[in-house]
């Protein structure tokens, strides 16, 4: 808890090829991590594609929101992990070039029913900066 705590009153800190950057434009979430942009390759701009970019988003929430309860870990390693976490699993989802019917089902049947529950159970577990 204090070091989601800490992380509120100093700038955040990348560490890039083995130096340490200040980063004052990154956005901190509820728990005091930062948030990660979402990286080139899951990010679609075409109007007929910009649905994967949602599929990508959603994965990433659900994927992350259950390792924290898998992990009963509330470090921003878990709750922010890096976005590789879900390339095998937008493929295997079909995501990264299959219809959007394969999200449409995904999103109906896998991410609805459970978001909220993980939500709250997170929120529970982990608390929220103040």
């Amino acid at each position: 808890m204090k070091e989601r705590k800490m992380l509120r009153t100093v700038a955040v800190c990348l560490v890039i090829g083995g130096q340490v950057h200040a980063d004052d434009s990154a956005r901190l979430d509820e728990f005091g991590c930062a948030i990660l942009e979402r990286p080139d390759e899951l990010t679609f701009s075409t109007f007929r594609d910009a649905w994967r970019s949602v599929a990508a988003d959603k994965l990433y929430s659900l994927m992350r929101h259950r390792a924290v309860i898998e992990d009963g870990s509330c470090g921003c390693h878990v709750l922010r992990p890096d976005w590789s976490v879900i390339a095998s699993e937008f493929e295997r989802l079909g995501f990264n070039q299959g219809p959007r019917a394969n999200y449409d089902t995904w999103v109906e049947v896998e991410y609805f029913p459970n978001m909220e529950t993980l939500r709250n159970t997170v929120a529970a577990q982990c608390g929220e900066i103040e």
